[in-house]
């Protein structure tokens, strides 16, 4: 019923780090909820109810063929600043799940970036103000396939599955040019129609991009001959 979420609505988080690396996990926020739902039922065909002081959310759709608010319910946990906010931000993300709104980032592979010199110790903790993000997710049926994460500078720091498809530079094909008897056809050709050699060079720049006789493609010399021979039998 839900879309899959894009990249840049999955927030990247360290969840514990240590001298050789960190553990990363992928989030939502809950204006990424409010859109989806949005987008897809309507503003106008759900809602959202909190009871136990917010520790429960209820997130209700409207089913106009049977008349009535269809809900499903979660309950979430306080946040470390802000309680009763990031207690009611959490319960309602977590309804949404139930209704499968991001449901793919339970299936996160693990995710395990390299210290590259980034992190540093603080005490007897370790730390780092490098932030991360997802710049390509592959999902199918609600499962992710293929996953990465770079850092704040565009370095890729994690890879997993099929690489996203890049447009790689296809190498141009090589011309095959005239043989020295066909040289030599149309300098006799140029001598017997006492044409002006550098008319005949500016010509074949313009026409074929050419600069010299040499460099004239094996598809264009008959053009090139036809055009002298016409010249000739003036």
């Amino acid at each position: 019923m839900f879309r899959d979420l894009k990249p840049d609505e999955i927030d990247v988080r360290v969840q514990s780090i240590k001298e050789n690396g960190a553990v990363l996990l992928l989030y939502k926020d809950a204006r990424c909820d409010m859109i989806i739902l949005d987008e897809t039922v309507g503003a106008m065909n759900w809602k959202r109810e909190h009871t136990r002081e917010n520790k429960n959310c209820i997130v209700s759709l409207w089913d106009s063929d049977k008349a009535q608010w269809i809900s499903k319910e979660d309950t979430g946990a306080e946040s470390m600043t802000e309680k009763e906010k990031g207690l009611a931000s959490d319960s309602f993300k977590r309804a949404c799940f139930n209704w499968g709104i991001g449901r793919e980032l339970y299936t996160s592979p693990f995710i395990w970036v390299k210290n590259t010199g980034d992190f540093k110790q603080r005490g007897n903790k370790w730390t780092t103000y490098t932030k991360f993000n997802v710049s390509h997710i592959e999902i199918i049926d609600k499962k992710i396939v293929s996953l990465t994460i770079t850092d704040d500078k565009g370095k890729v720091r994690f890879n997993t599955g099929n690489k996203p498809k890049t447009k790689s530079k296809s190498k141009p094909k090589k011309v095959k040019k005239i043989s020295e008897d066909e040289i030599l056809e149309i300098e006799k050709l140029l001598s017997d129609t006492k044409s002006d050699k550098d008319k005949f060079l500016k010509w074949l720049k313009s026409k074929f991009n050419a600069s010299k006789i040499e460099d004239l493609a094996q598809v264009d010399y008959a053009k090139v001959v036809s055009a002298l021979s016409k010249k000739k039998g003036e």
